[in-house]
């Protein structure tokens, strides 16, 4: 839970995002309309608008950015306006509304501190540089970008100057120039090495991979990552260390270097042993147990789950081993790891999640085989809280797999009234909608959103008749 911010609010705010995703973007709306803080309010605005600009509905997003705008503009403290005014001003441009977006920057501008207006700005002229470069617009984007270095040095943000050379060297790679890119991608890194502190300038080099990331020659990036570990262990602080080693073994694993991620990983174990702050060290064998399947060792995985003291620590992790190993495709292996866990709450998550996993590469019977023996794990908690919320949790999981009529049968099994209304509220928001690949990306990469179902069968009204009739009883 966020602090400082109340339930009725937090679940406003998870809600309201939900129906944009279901196609329902007036209801979003109305949604995010009552959540009292402006600045949370104006925050949640944002997300629906970029779920309807992603939907190609820009129309309907330039509308809801208006509304954002009311809401920003209602924040009371003056300097916390700058910020989220210059996102919707960037959010704007996104959706085609350069009319407005230009009002909402010079809001932004006119509360914003000398540092703020820097941020402002350079944010804002990428904006404008992203929909010229999506436009096919190359001397336009061109300019655009270096008007938005030109403010980064005039700042002395040599950091943001760098992350600015490695969104120019993306348009170049977006125009087809791969030599241009490259060499600019080669100044961005010198320039991240001007930085004195270690933690900003690794922060930098982990943006600028991710930045080439598509297009980058994998030699480059291999060793702009290796330089960023070298600057890494540099960092005194013990949880940015970690964070930051931890980020790069990401970026490698999204270049595809397993081999070097592993090693990354390797180094943050070696130093995770000499971690003199419990908290870092339980935080660092967590991570470095995750990606470590993420990174395909799933064995090694689960020897340092193992070395972290607390029972529930190592459960969760666990949990997360199997969840990643199953992304993996390496099912047999996450099937393993999830029966080995003892605290039979995580035991039934992670079956859960790796029922997930195959449903998502359209295994949905194996899918649900393992949804059915979560379910019987489920059904022997003895602590009543745990054994509802995962009662719930094996009702969703049958949801999303297709089998609504089993889904339902459980959820009305469950006594306590709210538990019981709660979960046909999921089945509801789950069915509604469908998966579909948006990048056309196959594989453990593959970005998965949902839509809106364009028509139900016979048997699906029936049961929608069914379902909203339980729901009027609970």
């Amino acid at each position: 839970m966020m602090e400082g911010v109340n339930t009725e609010a937090f679940a406003l705010m998870r809600i309201a995002p939900t129906f944009a995703k279901a196609g329902d973007g007036r209801q979003a709306v109305e949604v995010a309309q009552t959540i009292e803080d402006a600045g949370e309010r104006a925050s949640v605005l944002m997300s629906i608008a970029t779920i309807q600009v992603e939907a190609g509905d820009s129309k309907q997003a330039q509308a809801t950015l208006r509304k954002a705008v009311e809401a920003a503009q209602k924040i009371m403290d003056v300097e916390d306006k700058a910020s989220p005014l210059g996102r919707i001003a960037s959010a704007q441009i996104r959706a085609g509304d350069k009319q407005h977006a230009s009002v909402t920057l010079k809001q932004s501008m006119e509360v914003a501190d000398k540092n703020g207006k820097a941020i402002v700005e350079i944010t804002f002229l990428g904006s404008v540089a992203f929909t010229q470069i999506k436009g096919g617009n190359k001397e336009q984007a061109l300019a655009t970008l270096k008007q938005s270095l030109k403010v980064a040095q005039n700042n002395e943000r040599v950091g943001l100057a760098a992350f600015v050379l490695a969104g120019i060297a993306s348009a170049h790679a977006q125009f087809g120039d791969k030599q241009q890119a490259s060499a600019t991608i080669k100044q961005a890194v010198e320039m991240a090495q001007k930085i004195e502190d270690s933690d900003v300038a690794t922060s930098f080099l982990s943006a600028i991979v991710s930045a080439q990331v598509e297009w980058g020659d994998k030699e480059q990036t291999s060793a702009i990552l290796k330089q960023a570990v070298e600057m890494a262990r540099k960092i005194k602080d013990e949880f940015s260390k970690v964070d930051a080693l931890r980020s790069i073994a990401t970026a490698q694993l999204e270049t595809g270097d397993k081999e070097q991620a592993l090693e990354t990983l390797t180094q943050l174990l070696d130093m995770s042993q000499e971690m003199k702050e419990p908290g870092n060290k339980r935080f660092a064998l967590m991570s470095i147990a995750s990606d470590l399947a993420k990174a395909g060792d799933g064995r090694q995985a689960v020897v340092v789950a193992h070395q972290l003291v607390k029972k529930d620590n190592e459960a969760f992790a666990l949990m997360n081993i199997a969840s990643e190993l199953a992304k993996t495709r390496d099912v047999k292996q996450a099937i393993k790891v999830a029966q080995s866990i003892e605290d039979a709450s995580f035991k039934a998550s992670a079956l859960r999640r790796i029922a997930e996993a195959l449903d998502e590469d359209g295994n949905r019977e194996q899918a649900l085989a393992i949804i059915k023996t979560a379910l019987e794990v489920a059904q022997n908690l003895e602590d009543e809280g745990q054994k509802v919320n995962a009662l719930r949790g094996s009702s969703s999981a049958l949801a999303r797999v297709g089998d609504i009529k089993q889904a339902m049968s459980i959820a009305l099994e469950l006594e306590d009234v709210d538990s019981r209304g709660f979960a046909l509220r999921d089945i509801v928001r789950i069915w509604v909608v469908e998966p579909y690949t948006q990048n056309g990306k196959d594989g453990p990469n593959k970005s998965v959103v949902y839509r809106m179902k364009s028509s139900f069968s016979s048997a699906e009204k029936q049961l929608a008749k069914q379902l909203v009739e339980e729901l009027q009883r609970n």
